[in-house]
């Protein structure tokens, strides 16, 4: 073969350039074919002193049940144990159901491990106690888990029980959608681990009948979003319909009202009244500006909260998307002290709530404002429904910072020194914080806020586990700007590579 013929060259320069292509392609591929096996990779623990790279949610509802264990729980007899069903108990070793379950063992084994590591560090008496349940491991065990739970079927993965109680999780439930994406074991373990501890779930009654927003919605402006992450933390949620009960249910612990679009009857508004007065109720209402109050005014006065018929109006708002940020003061409140400081209530519109000057002076009663929205350009407009809005200070417009949520708490006896706890209630002025639209931003204080109102202060402040799932959030600026740097620096290349060949085949 002669080298110093061209044809030669060119044929083996060609041949060459090929083959790179064809590896580096095989290559990419291969390297993508490998990361989408969970089989091929593993998750090791580097953290220093191996601190549990729980979300700290998850460690607080494993120290709050490991405080409940009972002292005698030893590992020969722990208080909570987590039995591992898979591989699904009736596929042979070689199926392929068999290897599937094989890669959920992959994503679940170190969360198991984390787990136990979280529950030793609670309590270092063997109170959690981790075992196999399956055909290849603890077979017998199995089986008494099937004649004691008939529901164990095939997509049984986790058995957690405590005492008589018992909560079986299926294969689905740990990942978020049916095509196995976002793994999120470790919320639903919290929240089984949570549901059995605890034993009785508390429950939340959520008002229905006046057009309120739908904890079935999965829409940006619906409620399902918060309603999961009320359940997982042991929350049970019930509609409640005023005009067709005599009282509010005894086994109420918290009522919650979201955005109604109508008026309250008196009959509706005196069962509120008497079960925050004569029970020591509490009680959370979102109420959207433009909103009627009828019925609802009256009990905000005798708890000193006034929701304005106004509505919050920014015309340079401090977030990029346009949405409104209302920050929270360290006011000495359990509530502001631990979210001072941390991110703010997001919303796109809201009214002004406030303190109400004009209340009846009452020593039982202490009223703190929450969060407000500090930028200055931001005014409270009472006469919202006819445009242009301007700031009018002798229209009665509300300045700047505008408050949009308020907290009343009666202590009970305070007149005799007991200082007993009685009533809460907290009002704010956009329901938009509750909604799916928004729910990332708002998670923390809102899960904070009700654990308050339940009296489960271990939870107060702490951030909610990060969602699997993410949202991009990009204005039509960002847009263009990815769509120049994926578009114009190819094209450049491309067109130089195209001189290039031009002029190399001229001269």
């Amino acid at each position: 073969m002669n080298f110093d013929d061209f044809k030669t060259v060119r044929r083996w320069n060609a041949l060459n350039r090929f083959l790179q292509v064809t590896l580096a392609v095989s290559l990419a591929g291969a390297l993508n074919y490998l990361a989408s096996q969970s089989t091929a990779h593993g998750r090791w623990n580097l953290s220093r002193e191996h601190a549990a790279p729980l979300a700290l949610e998850t460690r607080k509802q494993i120290e709050t049940a490991a405080a409940k264990a009972p002292k005698d729980s030893s590992r020969e007899n722990p208080w909570v144990r987590i039995y591992v069903t898979l591989p699904t108990i009736d596929a042979p070793p070689e199926s392929d159901l068999a290897a599937h379950s094989k890669s959920i063992q992959n994503e679940l084994a170190p969360l198991l491990d984390d787990i136990q590591f979280s529950a030793a560090k609670a309590r270092p008496n063997g109170w959690l106690r981790i075992e196999h349940a399956n055909y290849l491991r603890g077979a017998g065990i199995l089986a008494t888990l099937k004649n004691r739970y008939p529901v164990i079927d095939r997509d049984t993965a986790l058995v957690v029980t405590c005492e008589e109680r018992c909560k079986i999780i299926s294969v689905h439930d740990l990942f978020s959608d049916t095509n196995g994406h976002f793994f999120r074991g470790e919320e639903v373990l919290a929240s089984a681990l949570a549901s059995v501890a605890s034993g009785k779930p508390r429950m939340l009654y959520y008002t229905t009948g006046h057009g309120e927003m739908s904890f079935s919605n999965t829409a940006g402006r619906g409620l399902s979003s918060l309603a999961a992450k009320l359940r997982a933390h042991n929350i049970r949620l019930e509609p409640l319909s005023l005009t067709k009960l005599g009282e509010i249910p005894l086994d109420a612990d918290l009522l919650l009202i979201v955005s109604p679009l109508a008026s309250f009857h008196a009959a509706e508004t005196e069962k509120l009244r008497r079960y925050m007065r004569d029970r020591n109720g509490r009680l959370i209402a979102f109420i959207d500006h433009g909103a009627p109050t009828v019925g609802l005014d009256d009990l905000f006065y005798e708890w000193g909260i006034l929701v304005q018929d106004a509505r919050v109006l920014d015309p340079v708002p401090e977030d990029a998307l346009g949405n409104m940020l209302a920050y929270f003061s360290d006011t000495g409140h359990v509530l502001t002290k631990t979210l001072a400081g941390q991110k703010p209530l997001v919303f796109a519109q809201a009214r002004p709530v406030r303190f109400d000057f004009g209340s009846q002076p009452d020593s039982t009663l202490h009223v703190t404002e929450l969060a407000a929205v500090k930028n200055p350009t931001a005014w409270g407009e009472l006469d919202y429904r006819r445009p242009p809005f301007a700031y009018n200070s002798e229209r009665g417009d509300v300045p700047p910072p505008v408050y949009v949520a308020a907290l009343a708490e009666r202590a009970l006896g305070m007149r005799m020194n007991l200082n007993s706890p009685g009533g809460r209630m907290l009002v704010l002025g956009s329901g938009d914080i509750t909604s799916n639209a928004y729910i990332n931003e708002n998670a923390l204080f809102l899960l904070s806020a009700v654990n308050w109102m339940l009296d489960r202060t271990q939870f107060v402040g702490v951030p909610p586990r990060p969602s699997p799932q993410f949202k991009l959030q990009a204005t039509r600026a960002d847009l263009n700007h990815v769509a120049f740097l994926f578009i114009f620096p190819p094209l450049c290349i491309l067109l130089l590579g195209f001189s290039v060949h031009a002029w190399r085949r001229l001269t």
